[in-house]
């Protein structure tokens, strides 16, 4: 009897064995399909040490869906700013209205913007900072990476910086000379930073799941 609980124990030990290998390609494979395959991973690790304990998967997924969520609240408002608000409000008559309009909108939206872009850049360095995913802004291939932190660099300066400085009252000052001309280059500057965020978010999708650029 005690040779065959014996026996049962091994096969036991080993079937827990396999499942805890399975579970951890399972991991491995999910952050692969993310991250997509880079020079410094290798099929042992993927880039960070599992048997530290340092990778915890359910704060990674969670991040990432942070993240996510964060963007589309964040380029979806820029694309609405870009493409229906600035064009309906250039069409507007009276140029008092037109600015006072546009301050009421954009400054409700502007709470939102600098809330995503927060939670955006804090996800994405505790994504980074987990993966040891640094090196990858070192290779070409990677370009999706550099545009996604270019993008989101440009944002945060404007929205915490460049905005409350000196943006909001030259367009105020410019509006008032000029509407038509203010408002023309404030739909120029959208469009070219919404352009930028899409090929941005085309290139991390693409990218990340295994397209060679």
């Amino acid at each position: 009897m005690s040779d065959e609980l014996e026996a049962l124990r091994v096969a036991v030990t080993s079937l827990q064995e396999k499942f805890d290998e399975k579970q951890k390609s399972i991991v491995l494979v999910t952050t692969a399909l993310f991250w997509g395959s880079g020079p410094k991973y290798n099929k042992t690790n993927c880039g960070f040490n599992l048997s530290r304990g340092q990778f915890n998967m359910e704060s990674f997924v969670l991040a990432r869906a942070l993240h996510v969520i964060a963007v589309v609240m964040w380029i979806g408002g820029v694309a609405f700013v870009t493409t229906v608000l600035i064009p309906s409000i250039k069409r507007i008559p009276d140029k008092g209205d037109r600015l006072a309009l546009f301050e009421k909108l954009e400054g409700k939206f502007s709470f939102q913007a600098k809330a995503t872009t927060l939670i955006t850049g804090a996800s994405g360095y505790y994504m980074l900072h987990v993966m040891d995913a640094w090196s990858r802004y070192q290779y070409l291939e990677y370009w999706w990476m550099h545009l996604m932190t270019l993008v989101w660099t440009i944002f945060t300066l404007v929205l915490f910086v460049l905005e409350p400085l000196v943006l909001h009252r030259w367009f105020m000052a410019e509006a008032i000379k000029d509407s038509d001309n203010a408002f023309l280059w404030l739909h120029r500057m959208h469009t070219v930073l919404l352009s930028l965020s899409i090929i941005a978010i085309f290139g991390a999708v693409a990218g990340s799941h295994g397209f060679s650029f």
